[in-house]
């Protein structure tokens, strides 16, 4: 096991503001696609709070594995490897201001293998992997899984190829998929065709995760959910005509909410923020804003809150993210995050008056 360096604390060069800057819906020069939530009204974010590592490495998607601890994954980089490595994984003890810890190495070199997701189910990891067979997003994805803590994965002979929706997101619960909504994994994926504007649901049985042919997908509405085993059923739950990358859903126990990230438009610094009682939506916009953080170029390639981090009351998170060609400190590497949901007015009059 190989120890990163500490997590270091970067300064966010933007004049004349405050440690709490709450962004809201509309924040950002393109309208949301969705009306506003009635729950939250917008996030901020503690810039206080900023840090980075695991410098030269992307993507950094994420899961919460019993005990709290916190698995990430990384592509095309060393961060505690002997040599560059198409993928790694490292994990996070003690919370989120603890320092990585390099737990498994990949395959060296490029090419090899990028995680776009991660799920914990018990001691068992899942990794929703582009295999690189193509450029994105006509690249075949793998279900791979890891009984070792991420030191060494197997992968079944089958990928989503072709034709096929593109898994690329699970969804995530608490530790160990403790929580969940029922005995499924869900996941959001994408048609090759329309990727940029919307996305799909699948679902499969937690023990079935290597079974392609177990794969559902959700061919309804959000009033009147339903699902098909025939991926040419498959409607959208999500559409944004100003594009979208990278959507992740992320169940927050303390709100009872699903809450949806996504990069919207062409530059990292577009993110979008939502809300809804099912995986399915509907749809409530939180937060849809452009220069986050300062941020007004480069690759969207995931903003992720690990559930072992979430407050009691889900209102604080922390979001993991990374992004490529967006500008120092943050290209290429493990950035980290604290943010605070705000009670829309109406919600906030009616918590004040519960005995």
């Amino acid at each position: 096991m190989r120890h990163l360096p500490v997590l270091t604390t970067a300064a966010l060069a933007l004049s004349a503001i405050t440690v709490l800057q709450p962004s809201s819906a509309g924040a950002g020069s393109a309208a949301p696609p969705y009306p506003h939530s009635q729950l939250l009204s917008g996030i901020a974010w503690d810039r206080s709070t900023y840090r980075n590592a695991g410098k030269g490495g992307d993507i950094w998607s994420n899961t919460t594995a019993p005990g709290g601890v916190v698995y990430t994954a990384w592509s095309d980089g060393v961060i505690g490897c002997p040599a560059l490595v198409s993928f790694g994984v490292a994990e996070i003890v003690d919370g989120p201001t603890t320092d990585l810890r390099t737990v498994g190495c990949g395959p060296r070199g490029y090419g090899k293998g990028k995680f776009t997701s991660m799920l914990s189910i018990g001691s068992t990891l899942y990794a929703a992997v582009n295999v690189q067979d193509r450029l994105w997003p006509k690249n075949s994805v793998g279900i791979w899984h890891s009984v070792d803590g991420g030191r060494s994965w197997l992968k079944p002979s089958w990928t989503f190829s072709g034709p096929d929706l593109r898994p690329n997101s699970f969804v995530n619960f608490g530790a160990g998929y403790t929580g969940a909504r029922d005995n499924y994994v869900y996941l959001a994926g994408i048609n090759t065709s329309d990727n940029s504007e919307a996305f799909y649901l699948l679902r499969v049985l937690q023990n079935q995760l290597s079974d392609k042919a177990a794969y559902q997908y959700f061919s309804g509405t959000a009033s009147a959910p339903a699902w098909s085993p025939n991926r040419t059923a498959a409607t959208p739950v999500f559409t944004d005509g100003n594009g979208i990358r990278g959507a992740t859903i992320t169940y927050d126990a303390g709100l009872g909410r699903y809450i949806l990230t996504i990069g919207h438009g062409n530059d990292a610094g577009n993110l979008g923020i939502f809300e809804a009682a099912e995986p399915w939506g509907s749809w409530s916009t939180v937060d849809y804003e452009g220069r986050w953080l300062g941020i007004n170029s480069g690759e969207y390639l995931g903003v992720r809150p690990p559930t072992g981090w979430m407050s009691p009351d889900g209102k604080t998170v922390w979001m993991v993210w990374g992004c490529y060609g967006c500008g120092q400190p943050f290209d290429d590497h493990y950035n980290l995050i604290k943010g605070t949901f705000q009670k829309a007015a109406a919600n906030s009059e009616a918590a004040a008056r519960e005995p």
